[in-house]
């Protein structure tokens, strides 16, 4: 564990000019890891880089331990300025091992609880497998931080309380329409209704169809989720029959009027009227007194936000003490495996010592005994020993076995 470090750049330190002038050498490069890996002298190097973070974890098995200098190789080797690269984090040891687990459980991130970090971790290290540049120190540190990841989305609510107008919007379309299959228009094309496709398509729902003013930016959203596109002022518009809508346009008026989200709902497929989720400002869809018709606006949608960041916040703490938790299984399983490591060595080194030792007695002072004096000396010699290694090895199997038992029921 001491031979591990993580240097970094996250979003809480630059802005996102600073880090993407960070990320720059790695971006469409081929071999810059290894190149990093090379300066550092690191035997093993794993890079994460998404929107938001750049974390560079390596190890060296032997050498000399991770310091704050190997920073400055870093910066040398990205080409980054000094200033950026003052703002650099830098862990060593246990706090490299902690910081790795926090951003895994995605407590690091300028989201609690968002969902993608996890699986961007496991991407990177298995990228970082492929290429031959991770072993016995790093395999282990990052199976560990994605155990951690999912131990904090599985145990706490952390990663249960969407914050996200976009997610909040998917969680009422899953809450109405759960275990069935609704027929799902999304009106408007830009990033906040592909935030929402991508959502509904995570949940496991279909987008019929995607409406917009303009083909050009419509129709590739809407072959890019298997939808079909219409023209949002079309009568084709007008007639579809729909389960739930989806809108998010900057359209400076409404783009259904209460009149066309009646139609809609008196032609749900599932008989059930119509879910309009309304996720533009100002309002798309025009309010209506239709009991078929169920408006959720962002006045709502952030309402449940704000519910839900206080209950990530509380959720977080209890994240925290896992994460703790698995540090100090992480850490006593390092210790209780270099403890194994020590013993095995000691092991190997006083028995090469004592039968040099021996030898060297027989061709020295005591060269002139008999087989049968020699023979008694011998069994003397060793199970004496014997005896006396007995003691210290017994005592450091008798730690090992106890650091093994704390971390099985730490976990």
């Amino acid at each position: 564990m001491h031979r591990i470090a993580i240097a970094g750049l996250s979003v809480h330190e630059t802005d996102v000019a600073g880090l993407e002038q960070a990320k720059k050498r790695l971006v469409g490069a081929k071999g810059v890891e290894r190149e990093i890996a090379d300066r550092l002298g690191a035997s093993e190097l794993v890079v994460v880089s998404t929107c938001n973070r750049l974390e560079i974890a390596f190890a060296r098995e032997a050498g000399h331990l991770p310091a704050r200098a190997d920073v400055d190789e870093l910066a040398s080797t990205l080409a980054i300025e000094p200033e950026l690269a003052q703002r650099f984090h830098f862990f060593t040891g246990r706090d490299a091992v902690r910081h790795l687990f926090r951003v895994a459980a995605s407590l690091d991130s300028l989201v609690l609880g968002e969902d993608q970090i996890l699986a961007q971790v496991r991407d990177a290290h298995k990228r970082a497998e492929d290429e031959l540049m991770v072993g016995k120190l790093l395999g282990t540190l990052f199976q560990a931080a994605e155990h951690t990841g999912k131990e904090v989305r599985s145990k706490t609510e952390l990663a249960r309380r969407p914050i996200s107008v976009s997610t909040l919007a998917i969680e009422h379309v899953t809450r109405r329409f759960k275990g069935k299959q609704p027929v799902l228009a999304l009106w408007g094309a830009g990033e906040m209704a592909r935030l929402a496709a991508l959502g509904a398509r995570e949940a496991g729902f279909k987008i019929g169809f995607v409406a917009s003013r303009t083909r050009e930016r419509g129709e590739p959203l809407a072959k890019e989720f298997g939808a079909t596109w219409l023209d949002a002022r079309s009568a084709a518009a007008d007639e579809l029959a729909l389960d739930a809508l989806i809108s998010a346009t900057t359209s400076p008026g409404f783009v259904r009027s209460a009149a066309q989200l009646s139609a809609h709902a008196a032609r749900a497929p599932l008989g059930g009227g119509l879910l309009a989720v309304d996720l533009a400002l100002p309002r798309d869809l025009e309010p209506t007194t239709d009991p078929k018709v169920e408006i959720v606006d962002l006045e709502k949608l952030r309402e449940t936000a704000e519910r839900n960041r206080l209950a990530r916040v509380a959720a977080a703490r209890d994240a925290e003490r896992l994460v703790e938790r698995q540090v100090e299984v992480y850490a006593e399983r390092d210790v209780g495996k270099r403890a194994a490591e020590a013993l095995a060595e000691l092991s190997e080194t006083t028995h090469d010592i004592f039968e040099r030792e021996l030898g060297g007695l027989f061709t020295g002072p005591l060269a002139e005994l008999d087989d049968d004096r020699r023979r008694a000396v011998e069994r003397w010699a060793r199970q004496t020993f014997g005896r006396i290694e007995h003691a210290p090895i017994a005592t450091i199997k008798r730690l090992v076995h106890e650091i093994a038992a704390r971390g099985a029921e730490a976990k």
